[in-house]
Formats: structure tokens, sequence, C-alpha cells
């Protein structure tokens, strides 16, 4: 059955810029059922005694199970860390959720199957405060009213892929790179049909040799890291959190759905 835990969000400051709202999140999850061992003639096998029965859906139990044996903890990340976590391109885009669920049922496993956050709890808290945050109010209902369930899913790991590869192309440290080691390659090319004097060619190699080493051991590439940890950490749709274990990852919301253009870009 699926299970709904909310997640509650303080007020928080993005790019030192107020946003007037306090952020709910919901998540949804349900319990997978342990699917039933195969004879070799095709039938189900009998049920080995101890062995935990399926969980039906639509069962009251179940739901009073999720809410006794899983805990959310959360913690919205700051755009610097998100830059440095993940990179640029992806904190200009995204309000990042540092999500922790833990399963404490000793018989069952927890499937993840989304990561959303509900605006009809924010359109609610913002009803009485609009002349305060006017700009935000008008951001909500303009996302409330094109989305389903007035829900936003987080990104996907796989759509945050593209964003985070982009991102790594247009680093300004791999720009630098790739521009000085394509001056390298032009110039080495004009040696042979050029006649810039003798000290030109040992000039040129030691522009693509040590220049360019020294250049990459001064400015390291973190964006490899990066993606290596967003794909670690960033949420993936059926996700499973073992039995009696604990599961941390982190949601991706696109910032137009809560923030004003002048927000996003300050």
């Amino acid at each position: 059955m699926p299970g709904t835990f909310l997640l509650v969000f303080p007020r928080s400051f993005f790019r030192a810029v107020v946003v007037c709202v306090s952020i709910t999140a919901v998540l949804n999850a349900q319990n997978p059922s342990p699917r039933p061992a195969q004879a070799k003639d095709g039938n189900a096998a009998p049920v080995q005694p101890g062995t935990p029965a399926p969980l039906p859906d639509g069962n009251i139990a179940v739901g009073k199970m999720n809410n006794d044996y899983i805990r959310v903890w959360r913690t919205i990340m700051t755009p610097k860390n998100v830059a440095d976590a993940f990179g640029r391109r992806i904190a200009k885009r995204y309000i990042a959720m540092q999500v922790t669920i833990a399963n404490r049922n000793k018989d069952y496993q927890w499937l993840i199957q989304d990561a959303s956050m509900d605006l009809r709890n924010l359109l609610d808290q913002e009803k009485g405060r609009q002349a305060e945050c006017k700009e935000n109010t008008s951001v909500f209902l303009l996302a409330a009213s094109e989305l389903p369930d007035s829900k936003v899913t987080s990104a996907d790991l796989t759509v945050l892929r593209g964003v985070a590869e982009k991102g790594q192309a247009l680093d300004p440290r791999n720009i630098t790179l790739r521009s000085l080691t394509g001056i390298g390659v032009v110039t080495a090319g004009l040696i042979g049909v050029t006649s810039f004097g003798i000290s030109y060619p040992p000039a040129i190699a030691a522009f693509n040799g040590p220049l360019l080493d020294a250049f990459k051991e001064i400015f390291p590439d973190y964006t490899v890291e990066q993606m290596n940890r967003l794909n670690d950490s960033a949420f993936l749709a059926n996700t499973i959190v073992g039995k009696q274990q604990a599961k941390v990852l982190v949601m991706f919301i696109p910032q137009p759905y809560l923030l004003t253009k002048k927000q996003q870009n300050a």
C-alpha cells in the first residue's frame, strides 16, 4: 500500500534571496511484495515457515506499519554546497534537498517510487501572505495549474546526468584547457610551413608539454568527481531501502516552480 510521509522544510535562503515559503514535500513509496517462489512445474512453491506474506494494497494496517517503521529526515542544501558537490550548472537550475529514509522493518524492504513536492500546501500557507510574497505566490499558482495534482516531482538521475554533462563541457577550467590545447595543436602544425626562428619549435614543445601539464596540476578537474557523486546520490525511481537499513538520497526540484526569475539569477 502506498505510504505518504510529509517532509517539512523551514524558511530558507537561496543565493541571498529570502524565499517566502515553507517548503513541504511528500515522499511516496510502498513495500514491495515478495515474489512467490516457482516450482519446476511452474506452480507456486510451498511457502516456507516464517516467510512474510505479501502486503496487499488498500490495507489500512499496512499504512500504519509504514508509519511505525519508516522514518524520514531532510535537509535543504545551500547553493554553494550544491555547486561544490554536483556542479554549478546543477546548482543554478535546481533546489537540492538531502533526504534520509530509514526502514526499521525486519521483514520487508521499502520501495521508493517517487519523491515530489506538493504545491497545494504551499498555496494554503501563502493565502494570508500575498502582500509579503506576491511574486512567489504567482509562481506557485502558475506551477500548480500546469502540474498534475499540483506536485513537483524530483528530477530523475537520468535527466540530471544530461545537465551535469553539459556543465562539465562548459566548465571555465575545461574550456580554458581545451582552448590552450587547440592553440598548441595549431601552432605545432605551423612548424613545417613557417620560419619563425630556431627558438620557435622548442617554445611550442614547452607550451604543449610542461605548460599544459602545469595548468592541469594548478587547476584540477572537479567535474569528474561531481558526476560520480551525482550518480551515487541523486534520486532514482524504484530505489529500494533494505530491511533495517537507511538510504540517503538527494531530491532536485526545478527552481522555476518555486523561485522568480530574479531570485534564480541572484
